[in-house]
């Protein structure tokens, strides 16, 4: 019966009859807001008998277990909903490891027929190898200039970068 319920204190207004008012004195109503609005109209004898009824009738109400049921109801979908998609994650995890591990074999079976070719075909002689065209040769000679300037050039930038170094002020002075 105290499923659902909500328990008020009825507020009484005076009236010149004191019979009416010894009456709804110490009334308290019991109301069921999600069935149709029924209300049960209660009386006690005294003013702590009326608040300890109302407070044990709060405290019977099935209100606090009802929303504490909804959530861990919402908790347990949330967990659930957390759960499935680890699930997910863990499945698309295992099916890039089996890819990795598929091409891991194409590529180990690639090498090894690659070793076997390397091994079965004779190494190449220096005399073997072809001439160098004239084309050929400028280019190399430009790139041997070119690292030649790179390297004097990186080389000075050092230099330079150690003369104004705290290091090097420190022995000027301790030579001085």
């Amino acid at each position: 019966m105290l499923e659902g319920c909500y328990c008020e204190r009825l507020i009484t207004t005076n009236t010149n009859t004191k019979n009416k008012d010894t009456d709804k004195q110490f009334c308290f109503a019991i109301t069921y807001r999600r069935e149709n609005q029924r209300q049960y109209d209660l009386r006690a004898e005294t003013e702590g008998e009326c608040k300890a009824w109302i407070d044990m009738i709060r405290m019977a109400s099935f209100n606090k277990l009802l929303l504490q049921k909804e959530e861990l109801e919402q908790k347990h979908l949330h967990l659930l909903q957390i759960v499935e998609s680890e699930k997910t994650a863990k499945w698309q995890y295992t099916q890039q490891c089996e890819e990795l591990t598929s091409e891991i074999k194409k590529l180990r079976a690639e090498l090894c027929t690659l070793k076997k070719e390397w091994r079965v075909v004779p190494p190449r002689k220096l005399e073997d190898l072809p001439e160098d065209s004239e084309e050929i040769k400028k280019i190399k000679k430009v790139q041997s200039f070119f690292r030649g300037w790179l390297c004097r050039r990186r080389w000075k930038q050092i230099v330079e970068e150690y003369i104004r170094s705290p290091h090097a002020e420190s022995m000027r002075k301790r030579n001085r």
